[in-house]
């Protein structure tokens, strides 16, 4: 019946659309795409979207996720870092872990809380091994200003031995 049912205070107030009686939406609410998520907040009887901030922020997690995965499954457009720890295993036990890295597709809340596919925990033999990914600047002396931006970001691949964290 309304179109706008969680977002208007007042039902008796709006049109049979949802709407106010002149069409105007309540609030000044805007609509965002179908199947927004609407996160509102309600303050002093004005309702706040913060639909476009999440979507922003959902929409960057993907594209610095399918960023990560590129450079993690390819070791391209990223610096590869392994730790000293890392580098004293044998060369055909060196070869699995970074197997392991490239191919690891486990993400889970725990481990990618933010959807960003920056951090991963592989096994071998035994053997915990840590990877994640730190954003720089072009000149690699401070952090990205933002991560999903190549033209201003490098990446850093790190692995690593759990102990070494």
């Amino acid at each position: 019946m309304y179109r706008y049912p969680w977002a208007v205070k007042n039902r008796a107030a709006a049109g049979p659309d949802g709407h106010g009686a002149n069409g105007s939406k309540p609030f000044g609410l805007t609509a965002f795409g179908e199947g927004a998520v609407h996160l509102l907040c309600l303050r002093d009887e004005a309702l706040y979207p913060l639909t476009f901030l999440h979507m922003t922020l959902r929409s960057k997690s993907r594209e610095i996720a399918a960023l990560n995965d590129l450079a993690r499954q390819t070791f391209m457009f990223c610096r590869v870092v392994l730790s000293q720890g890392l580098m004293t295993l044998e060369d055909h036990d060196l070869e699995e872990v970074v197997t392991k890295v490239r191919r690891f597709d486990t993400f889970t809340s725990d481990n990618a809380p933010y959807g960003e596919h920056d951090f991963g925990m592989v096994e071998h033999k035994g053997s915990k091994y840590f990877w994640k990914f730190d954003y720089y600047d072009q000149n690699v002396e401070f952090g990205s200003p933002d991560p999903s931006d190549t033209a201003q970001t490098t990446r850093v691949l790190t692995v690593f031995l759990a102990d070494e964290y």
